[in-house]
């Protein structure tokens, strides 16, 4: 039985989007997801924020208030001013690591939801499968390293809170720590975020090849 007009007109839109996602697919599979790998390897080889100095800098500056000081006394309140916020390169920093984990999001997001409506076999579906748990597992830990991020921020806010009630030497130099400590954090977790993100381009590219090879299902109506 023929099917009505509408629903023919609806059908071949559908195909047309099909498509359309599908070489979008290829775009971010074979240029986009790769470029920005390389783009990551490039930030943690030469980029300021990921160099030793970067971190030796911020030491400088957070241990300055800290000191020895001629007179016997010591003036909390100074102190307490300087230390009421994280240095503006931290800030800087943890927008700079953001950015490029939503970028990497915003990639994985748009393979994973292609997969969702692509035409595929019983056979192709086991390929795309280990697509989606690759880029999860990338994901995951760009969305960890984001969560970091936060509660950073809160711990931070509790100590500095303990800073401003006790007003303890020992207190601000916790909370220069815990900055150092958060940076490093960071660092490490972008390397972490960088080797997840090789291994899942490289499951991505065999597994994407693999499901080229088979026949899927042909027409639209495979999708469902």
């Amino acid at each position: 039985m023929k099917a009505a007009p509408e629903t023919q007109i609806m059908l071949f839109q559908m195909e047309k989007r099909a498509e359309q996602l599908g070489q979008e697919a290829e775009q971010l599979i074979y240029v986009m997801l790769p470029q920005k790998a390389v783009d990551l390897q490039e930030i943690l080889k030469s980029n300021q924020y990921f160099q030793q100095s970067f971190i030796q800098q911020l030491q400088q500056q957070l241990n300055e208030k800290l000191l020895p000081k001629t007179s016997d006394t010591i003036d909390m309140n100074p102190i307490i001013d300087f230390y009421s916020e994280p240095l503006p390169q931290i800030y800087e920093f943890e927008d700079f690591v953001r950015e490029n984990i939503r970028e990497i999001l915003k990639i994985t997001e748009q393979i994973k939801a292609w997969i969702t409506v692509c035409d595929a076999s019983e056979d192709q579906l086991q390929y795309l499968s280990d697509i989606v748990t690759a880029l999860t597992q990338t994901d995951d830990i760009g969305n960890q390293l984001i969560q970091r991020i936060l509660s950073f921020h809160s711990t931070r806010q509790r100590l500095f809170n303990k800073l401003t009630k006790r007003k303890l030497f020992d207190v601000a130099k916790t909370l220069v720590q815990h900055d150092i400590g958060q940076v490093t954090e960071i660092q490490n977790g972008f390397g972490e975020l960088y080797n997840q993100l090789i291994i899942g381009y490289d499951v991505t590219i065999k597994n994407f090849e693999r499901y080229r090879r088979i026949p899927g299902v042909k027409g639209f109506e495979g999708m469902y």
